[in-house]
């Protein structure tokens, strides 16, 4: 399989990595160079279905970006910046996201098995149909954010989704289903509240996810 960006980065110094990193992925090593993006200015991008696969993206600019169908397992997208950005149906596999901040941004049906959302800014941002399964969001800020028909894995320590005070005010949990555990916040910043076990459940249930289950505790 060939790959081509759909629209390179509009910075001259990134386009050029990015060109140089296609030329190594569709020539097996033979020409070009594996891609090191970490502070690179990447905001314009399409690269659509280009694999992503152990690259390092740590404080990347991925604003205004297209990454619909990239594979990114066992990526670093540490304090990455993904406002607006589309990843539609994206593989994250065990990919690192901590602190990153994603406003707004589209995670429709993505994939996010064994992800970290270590305070990660997700505000307003659409996970429907996302999977979720042993994602790990401690101190995630999911207010606003739309994870209707999010499955959140099943019901054993390896599949299920970890929550440790997620902010979840104004968020959509229509559908959703899977098992969680851990604690949420459900109320504002100045006056939160924090959430668990019987509560937890009770939540999802009032929000129109009588299916997703809780477990183990806090």
């Amino acid at each position: 399989m060939m790959y081509e960006a759909v629209t390179l980065p509009i910075d001259r110094e990134a386009a050029s990595a990015i060109q140089s990193y296609i030329d190594w992925l569709n020539s097996q090593g033979g020409r070009g160079e594996e891609l090191g993006a970490s502070t690179m200015d990447l905001r314009g991008a399409d690269l659509s279905g280009i694999p992503m696969r152990y690259l390092h993206f740590i404080q990347t600019d991925l604003r205004d970006c297209v990454f619909s169908g990239c594979d990114f397992s066992k990526s670093e997208l540490t304090a990455a910046v993904l406002n607006g950005s589309k990843f539609v149906e994206a593989n994250f596999h065990k990919a690192d996201l901590s602190e990153c901040e994603a406003r707004e941004a589209d995670f429709t049906r993505a994939s996010f098995v064994g992800a970290k959302f270590y305070r990660a800014e997700l505000v307003g941002s659409s996970f429907k149909e996302a999977h979720l399964n042993a994602a790990w969001m401690h101190g995630t800020d999911l207010r606003g954010s739309d994870l209707s028909g999010a499955w959140f894995g099943p019901g054993e320590p390896s599949g299920t989704t970890v929550f440790k005070e997620a902010k979840v005010l104004g968020c959509r949990v229509a559908g959703a289903g899977g098992w969680v555990k851990g604690t949420i916040d459900i109320g504002s910043e100045k006056e939160p509240r924090i959430i668990s076990g019987p509560e937890l459940s009770e939540w999802f249930q009032d929000n129109g996810a009588p299916d997703v289950k809780i477990t183990g505790g806090a």
